[in-house]
């Protein structure tokens, strides 16, 4: 087992989700924001919320890599697409 420490002060972590790629995703409600860490590169990167204050207790990942979550105050239903809010192409097309 490995610890790794977030990069930025008084983080808070709260709901925890691994992807199929491995990936560690964690919400971070102080700094308003999910947190990816790539355990192969060893790197976090920071996807803030679309609003101010957020905080979600729980998330999930559909078979397109969407995170859904709720937020806000009543909750709604929000989702996260790591590629876009556009179309993807058919690589496999090409």
């Amino acid at each position: 087992m490995e610890e790794y420490r977030l990069p930025l002060k008084n983080g808070n972590p709260y709901a925890i989700y691994v992807d199929k790629e491995d990936n560690v995703w964690v919400e971070n409600a102080v700094y308003n924001s999910f947190v990816m860490f790539d355990p192969r590169t060893k790197k976090f990167t920071y996807f803030p919320f679309p609003e101010l204050n957020a905080h979600t207790p729980n998330m999930e990942m559909d078979g397109e890599g969407t995170i859904w979550f709720g937020l806000g105050e009543p909750s709604r239903l929000t989702g996260l697409k790591l590629r876009g809010n556009v179309a993807q192409r058919n690589v496999a097309s090409r």
